[in-house]
């Protein structure tokens, strides 16, 4: 067993696994627009852009330059199914890029179609926001459940995802990704909630 998930990534994950939930489940229940949705919103976004800044100066099996596959690698593991290095693997390392692209695009759009959205939009704007909101839940939710699959299925090969994803050690050999100290994943977490926040209290000027 070796460590590759820093306890920044970790808490990523399931933070991000608990808000998603709890957006969608509020957004299709018809409650899009109460202060719990949208302070779940903001919370995200305070992970999001923590996520996104680690992984350019994150832990090595964090940053997206190491992690996020060439073609070539991708066609080499889906003829042989293995992985050449500890981490994500490359159909992992997509589906991470795929998921940060939709919650960065749920995110923009709420943002702007709620009450704390920075400029005043005509109506006409503001439904097609909407509805361009509600047709990227729809997408989250297969990519989710796509997702969820994929684990379920590596869980029964035996390949123990979920257990890394708590424990961050995973069964591999070769090199040990080199792995950031928590206080620089503190510093940034610090930084991406203070950004957001004085881009939330902007808005509201």
């Amino acid at each position: 067993m070796i460590q590759v998930w820093d306890l920044a990534t970790r808490l990523y994950h399931w933070g991000q696994a608990l808000l998603v939930t709890w957006m969608l489940l509020s957004g299709f229940s018809g409650n899009g627009d109460s202060i719990g949705h949208m302070a779940a919103g903001v919370a995200l976004l305070v992970l999001v852009c923590w996520r996104l800044i680690w992984g350019i100066w994150g832990s090595e099996t964090a940053r997206f330059r190491a992690f996020i596959p060439s073609p070539s690698q991708l066609i080499s593991y889906l003829i042989s199914s293995r992985q050449e290095r500890p981490g994500h693997n490359p159909l992992g390392a997509l589906m991470v890029v795929l998921l940060l692209c939709l919650l960065c695009s749920q995110l923009l759009s709420g943002w702007l179609i709620s009450p704390l959205s920075p400029v005043e939009l005509k109506r006409s704007v503001v439904r097609l926001l909407e509805h361009n909101h509600g047709r990227m839940a729809l997408g989250l939710v297969i990519a989710v459940s796509v997702h969820v699959l994929a684990v379920t299925v590596y869980q029964w090969r035996g390949h123990r995802l979920i257990q890394a994803m708590i424990t961050g050690k995973q069964h591999g050999s070769g090199a040990v990704p080199k792995l950031v100290a928590g206080r620089k994943a503190a510093m940034v977490l610090a930084l991406s909630a203070s950004g957001v926040s004085l881009m939330m209290v902007i808005s509201l000027f």
